[in-house]
Formats: structure tokens, sequence, C-alpha cells
């Protein structure tokens, strides 16, 4: 689950909340805040699944899941990680 949580930790929460259910239901589930450091690309092909939470800034994301979301697109379009996500 990659989320991005800070001041309040609210986000936080809620991805702990989102990931003991996913784990109940039998699931590996790791969490990462991109508050705290830039996500690794390298690591993204390892999952099967990735789930994103962040606090609505304004009707936008957090600018370290935007961070993330943006070197995934250029590494697709470059690096031809096509058909990892489906679309």
């Amino acid at each position: 689950m990659l989320y991005h949580s800070q001041e309040f930790g609210n986000t936080a929460v809620m991805a702990e909340a989102v990931a003991e259910g996913l784990r109940t239901a039998g699931c590996e589930v790791d969490l990462f805040n991109t508050n705290d450091k830039r996500f690794d690309l390298t690591e993204f092909p390892k999952y099967e699944c990735v789930a994103f939470g962040s606090p609505n800034y304004f009707s936008y994301i957090a600018g370290g899941l935007k961070t993330f979301m943006d070197d995934h697109y250029i590494q697709d379009v470059r690096k031809g990680l096509k058909g990892l996500i489906p679309g």
C-alpha cells in the first residue's frame, strides 16, 4: 500500500486499517509512506496489487504520491514496463 501521511496521521491510520483487513483475508501487505522517502521503482514489479491513499489537498493528491505516479509514468514509457498495469 502506497500512501502519504504527515501532520495528523489520519491517512496512516486508514492505511493500517486497510492493511489489517487485507492481512486478515490472507494477503501479504507492505506499507510505504511517501512522506518518509521516495519509492524505489525497481521494487514495484514485485507487487501483484497496489492501493493508494492520500489526503485531499484542495481536490489534489499529496506531492509524494504524485511524484511516484510521475516516476512510474516515465519508467513505463521509457523503460518498457508495459503490460505490468492493465490499461
